[in-house]
């Protein structure tokens, strides 16, 4: 019958094989669980550092420059809303690409919004209606009133409001704002 015992394995240290290089198995199995666990260990920290510096996107959009809208002076007041689509690059994970999302233009007086044309129901994009002077959404009958107020159906929330920058009569929207 073939010898069953156990004998340590020998490793060599610098080419010396000692008494007290020898590793048995228990070891061997202690170490490689040990560096299994530092690796997994490693990995947790990492996503969780990523998550705590925040996305790229997020900070890309941060730097971004404010996108210009056209003058204040070419929103005619009391009339319909102008509609216009806003450009801005994003960085998503390694990727860029050109973003586009629709806007629209209120002025009443000397006061001037500008608001999401995304239904806060389920993400639809809203029209103008100017038989009705109201914003619709297509999808599930949501209106809005013209200061982006629920007038009627689902939505739960008014259109977004879009903090606005005013310069030299020039009005400007931060493209994080959009994201």
């Amino acid at each position: 019958m073939a010898n069953l015992r156990r004998d340590p394995l020998p490793l060599k240290i610098m080419g010396h094989v000692t008494a007290d290089s020898r590793i048995d198995r228990r070891k061997l199995l202690r170490l490689l669980t040990g560096g299994l666990a530092a690796a997994i260990a490693g990995t947790v920290a990492a996503i969780f550092g990523r998550y705590l510096a925040g996305s790229a996107s997020a900070q890309e959009l941060e730097g971004t420059a404010p996108v210009s809208l056209g003058k204040l002076a070419d929103w005619p007041a009391g009339r319909d809303p102008v509609q216009q689509t806003v450009s801005f690059l994003e960085r998503d994970g390694y990727s860029r690409e050109t973003r586009r999302e629709r806007v629209f233009l209120v002025r009443g007086g000397s006061a001037a919004a500008v608001f999401s044309a995304t239904c806060t129901h389920l993400g639809c994009s809203v029209s103008w209606d100017a038989g009705s002077r109201t914003f619709r959404c297509p999808c599930h009958g949501g209106v809005y009133g013209i200061d982006g107020r629920v007038v009627s159906g689902p939505p739960p929330r008014p259109l977004r409001r879009l903090p606005i920058e005013v310069r030299n009569g020039e009005v400007f929207v931060h493209p994080s704002e959009l994201a």
